[in-house]
C-alpha cells in the first residue's frame, strides 16, 4: 500500500478551497486535546510578544480534514467490560434490562457482527449466546436511539454507576469475549459502528458522545508534514 502526498501552489485553486469552506461547519472528531494544545501555545506565544495580526506561525496549527458524507472515514466503536456490577449479579441485571428494553437471544456469530446500529450487544460466559438489546420505543431525537446512548444513558445512568463499574474501554470483540469468559470480568457491552452523520447531530445539537465512543479509521500516517514554529 502506498500513500502519496503532494503540495498544492496554485493561487486560485487555493482561493476556490477556501471558498468552498467559508459557510461549512468544521468538527474536531479526533485530536481535540492537540487542538486545545495549539492554543494554549499560541496564547503563551501572543502574552510573550504582544497579540498579532494573526499571522505568525503559532497562529495556526495543521489538521486534516475529511468528509461526513460518502465513503472513506470509518467510525469503529470502542467496547466496554465491566467489573463491578454494584449490588447487582449478572442475572438480577439481565432481569432489569429486560424489564427496560426489548432483550433478544441470539447467536454468538450475529450478537457480535450483527447488533444494528440502534442496539449493543451483552457478552456474558455463556458460550453460545449473546443478548441483544434495543429500546423499546423510539425516542424523539435521534442520536438518543444510537447504541451507545442507550448504553449511557439508560443502563450506566439509571441501573448501574458508571463511576464505580469499573470499566476497561477496547476495540477488540476478542479481548471483550476473553475478560469475561475468564471471570476477571462480570459483562461486556458491545457496540454498533457509527456514522459520521450521527456525531454531527449530536455536536450541532450542542451535546456531546459519551466519553471514549469513537475510533476513527483509517489512522493517517505521522511524520509526513511538519509545522515550523520559527
Amino acid at each position: 500500500m502506498k500513500n502519496r502526498l503532494w503540495r498544492v501552489f496554485d493561487p486560485d485553486l487555493i482561493a476556490e478551497i477556501k471558498n468552498q469552506m467559508l459557510n461549512r461547519n468544521l468538527l474536531i472528531a479526533d485530536g481535540h486535546h492537540r487542538y486545545e494544545t495549539a492554543l494554549e501555545y499560541r496564547n503563551i506565544q501572543r502574552r510573550k510578544y504582544g497579540n498579532s495580526a494573526g499571522d505568525k506561525a503559532y497562529d495556526f496549527v495543521l489538521m486534516y480534514l475529511s468528509r461526513a458524507e460518502g465513503e472513506g472515514l470509518i467510525i469503529k466503536p470502542t467496547h466496554r467490560v465491566v467489573k463491578n456490577l454494584g449490588s447487582l449479579d449478572v442475572e438480577s441485571l439481565l432481569k432489569k434490562l429486560n424489564e427496560r428494553f426489548n432483550l433478544e437471544k441470539v447467536s454468538f456469530g450475529e450478537g457480535i457482527s450483527e447488533i444494528g446500529h440502534r442496539a449493543f450487544a451483552v457478552v456474558t460466559k455463556d458460550h453460545d449466546l449473546v443478548f441483544r438489546v434495543s429500546s423499546k420505543s423510539s425516542f424523539f431525537v435521534s442520536y438518543d436511539n444510537l447504541g451507545v446512548m442507550l448504553l449511557h444513558k439508560l443502563v450506566f445512568g439509571e441501573i448501574l454507576k458508571e463511576e464505580e463499574a469499573q470499566i476497561l474501554y477496547t476495540k477488540s470483540t476478542e479481548e471483550v469475549v476473553s475478560l469475561v469468559r475468564s471471570g476477571e470480568y462480570k459483562l461486556g457491552f458491545i457496540l454498533p459502528n457509527i456514522s459520521p452523520l450521527d456525531i454531527f447531530d449530536v455536536s450541532m445539537a450542542g451535546e456531546k458522545m459519551p466519553h471514549k465512543t469513537t475510533y476513527f479509521y483509517p489512522k493517517l500516517l505521522s511524520g509526513l508534514v511538519f509545522r515550523l514554529l520559527d
